[in-house]
C-alpha cells in the first residue's frame, strides 16, 4: 500500500489512466489543439469522427519490421541510445546543438539541378523538425572515403555502396572539419544496400550513429536522353525525384532521432518491403509519432501542422501534377479545421492537460 509523506494513502490509478500514462508519458503539458490530436491514443470509439483523419491499422501483423511500443518504451529505448552514444563517443563532446548537416554524395546526372534539391531537402528538414536548422556542405564523391564498402550487384552490375559503412565514413570524414552537427543527413546518387543478402534499399537511419543516408532510386528510363533545358526544377525527373527524397528523408531522420517503424495507425514510420509500398505511404505522421515527435523537438504541434501545410502547398504550386501532395494538403486543412474547432469548443477554464 503506497502512501505520500503526509501519511494519506496514495490514490491508485485507473487501468484508463495508467493507459493514457504509457501512451503519454506523466510529463506531457499540452495544448487543447494538441489534445485533440492526442486523444486518438485514448480509448475512442472508431466511429468517431477525428479517427476518420486518422486511420487505425486493421492487422498491425501485416507491416514489415514494425514494432508495437507505446511511449514509455520508446523514452525508454531512446535512453539507452543515448548512453550507448555516451559510451561510444566518450572521447568526444556529443554536439546537441540543433543543426542538421546535409551532405551531397555525386557525382550528380546533368539533368539534376543539386542545388535546388539541396535547398528544397534542408527547407524540408526545417519544416518537419522544427527548431533545426540545417546546413548543405560541398559535395563529395565515393573517392573521398577510400575506407567505405562498395561492391557491384551481382545480377543488375550497379554500383552499391553498404549503408552502414558509408554512415561511418561520413560521419568521420564530415568530424574531422567542422564536427558541429547533432545530425547529419547523406544524398546519395549511388545505389545503397544494408547488408550482403539484400538488394538495395532506399535510406537508412541510424539513433546510435545520428546519422542518416538516402538515395533517389529513379528508374533508368527517366533520366536518359535528356537535354540540358531539363536541368529546370519543374520537370517530370525532379518531380520523381522530390517524391522520394521528402518522404524518404523525413522517414530517415525520424529513425536518427529514436523513432520507429509504427504499426498503430498508417503513418510515414510504417515500414515496408519495396519501393511502391514505401511510396504509397502516407507523408505524414499518425497521433503516436507525433507525440514523439513533440518529444525532442519541442514543437507546438499546431504550428508544425501549420508550417507544413505552407511547404507542401509551395511545392504543390511547382508540381501541379503530384496528386498525392494534393490529398496530403487537403488532409491537413481538414485535421486543422477540426482541431482547431475542438479547442474552440472545449471550456474557457480548461488548463493545458496534465498527467500526472
Amino acid at each position: 500500500m503506497a502512501f505520500l509523506k503526509n501519511g494519506r494513502r496514495k490514490k491508485l490509478a485507473s487501468p484508463s489512466e495508467m493507459y493514457d500514462y504509457f501512451q503519454l508519458g506523466s510529463d506531457a503539458s499540452f495544448t487543447n489543439f494538441e489534445s485533440a490530436i492526442f486523444n486518438l491514443l485514448r480509448r475512442q470509439p472508431e466511429s468517431s469522427e477525428i479517427s476518420k483523419l486518422f486511420p487505425r491499422v486493421d492487422n498491425p501483423r501485416s507491416l514489415p519490421m514494425s514494432i508495437s511500443e507505446n511511449f514509455i518504451e520508446w523514452r525508454g529505448s531512446v535512453q539507452i541510445d543515448s548512453i550507448a552514444q555516451n559510451i561510444m563517443n566518450k572521447k568526444k563532446n556529443l554536439v546537441r546543438n540543433r543543426i542538421i548537416g546535409l551532405l551531397p554524395l555525386g557525382p550528380f546526372p546533368d539533368t539534376i539541378d543539386v542545388e535546388y534539391l539541396l535547398d528544397m531537402i534542408a527547407n524540408w528538414m526545417s519544416c518537419f523538425f522544427m527548431g533545426y536548422r540545417v546546413q548543405c556542405l560541398p559535395q563529395v564523391t565515393v573517392k573521398q572515403f577510400p575506407h567505405v564498402t562498395t561492391r557491384y550487384h551481382s545480377k543488375t552490375r550497379k554500383f552499391q555502396i553498404l549503408s552502414p559503412s558509408l554512415m561511418k565514413n561520413a560521419l568521420n570524414y564530415v568530424n574531422e572539419r567542422e564536427p558541429k552537427y547533432e545530425c547529419l543527413i547523406v544524398l546519395s546518387w549511388h545505389d545503397l544496400y544494408p547488408e550482403d543478402k539484400m538488394n538495395f534499399e532506399l535510406g537508412q537511419g541510424s539513433s546510435l550513429h545520428r546519422c542518416a543516408v538516402m538515395f533517389r532510386k529513379i528508374r533508368a528510363q527517366k533520366l536518359r536522353r535528356k537535354p540540358a533545358r531539363f536541368a529546370h526544377p519543374n520537370t517530370q525527373t525532379h518531380l520523381a525525384v522530390s517524391k522520394r527524397v521528402v518522404k524518404v528523408s523525413a522517414h530517415e531522420v525520424c529513425h536518427v532521432f529514436g523513432l520507429k517503424h509504427c504499426n498503430q495507425f498508417h503513418c510515414l514510420m510504417n515500414g515496408s518491403c519495396s519501393i511502391d509500398q514505401a511510396m504509397n505511404q502516407p507523408l505524414l505522421l499518425c497521433p503516436s509519432c507525433l507525440r514523439k515527435l513533440k518529444h525532442f523537438t519541442k514543437a507546438n504541434i499546431e504550428h508544425w501542422f501549420v508550417g507544413v501545410r505552407i511547404f507542401l502547398s509551395s511545392v504543390l504550386k511547382k508540381y501541379p501534377d503530384f496528386p498525392q501532395l494534393q490529398d496530403c494538403v487537403n488532409w491537413l486543412d481538414r485535421i486543422v479545421d477540426f482541431a482547431q474547432i475542438s479547442a474552440l469548443t472545449s471550456s474557457s477554464n480548461d488548463v493545458p492537460l496534465t498527467l500526472s
